[in-house]
């Protein structure tokens, strides 16, 4: 009997712990934008692979927010201010596991030339699970010339490393969105003016 119960404690211990993982929930992730000081954008990621398969419309909007994709910002002005105001998405533990710090990484390009340091944005004081940024300040467009861009973003979560590993990571591969950088309508009117009438002056 003592032989049978020693045999039952050592194949519960040698057992697969269930359930012990931390992660992130599909579809729960949000780049947060607010053009010329204007209201929140939510562009939600809806590519890689987790977060993102499946879109979530209306997902903890702030009252002002707007929902829209993480895809393309269109085309947008020298003079634009484009505020990265911060990141939100979800994850999930158990038994034992914990998500202590979220945080997302994003970077901008020339179009087709990756390259560049990623800058990071973290926050610490979760919700339910829930990470939240809504504060920053950073004008994306800031340093730019006309040109095609691409935004590369990216999550890392650390986690307590109890039955799960340190860091754990939204996708397989790097998100990206792209605009175009063109110069002010004013700018480009007056250029236009200017060569009208300097081709005047040569005809003349």
């Amino acid at each position: 009997m003592k032989l049978r119960l020693l045999q039952i404690a050592l194949l519960i211990s040698l057992a697969p712990t269930s359930n012990a993982a931390t992660g992130f929930n599909n579809g729960r992730l949000y780049f947060i934008t607010s053009l010329n000081g204007g209201g929140n954008f939510y562009n939600q990621v809806t590519t890689g692979t987790s977060p993102g398969t499946g879109a979530e419309t209306g997902h903890d909007l702030s009252p002002d927010g707007f929902n829209t994709q993480f895809l393309s910002f269109g085309t947008l002005n020298l003079s634009d201010v484009l505020t990265v105001k911060g990141f939100q998405y979800d994850t999930y533990e158990n038994n034992s596991s914990d998500v202590q710090f979220g945080n997302l990484f994003y970077r901008v390009y020339t179009t087709g030339s990756p390259s560049g340091a990623f800058t990071q944005i973290q926050d610490s004081n979760n919700n339910d699970d829930t990470w939240t940024v809504t504060n920053g300040t950073a004008n994306l467009l800031s340093g730019l010339t006309t040109g095609n861009y691409t935004i590369e973003i990216y999550t890392e979560s650390y986690t307590n490393g109890t039955n799960t590993a340190g860091n754990i990571f939204g996708f397989s591969s790097n998100p990206t969105a792209t605009f175009a950088l063109v110069p002010e309508p004013t700018s480009m009117a007056l250029g236009l003016l200017g060569t009208a009438l300097l081709l005047r002056r040569r005809r003349i």
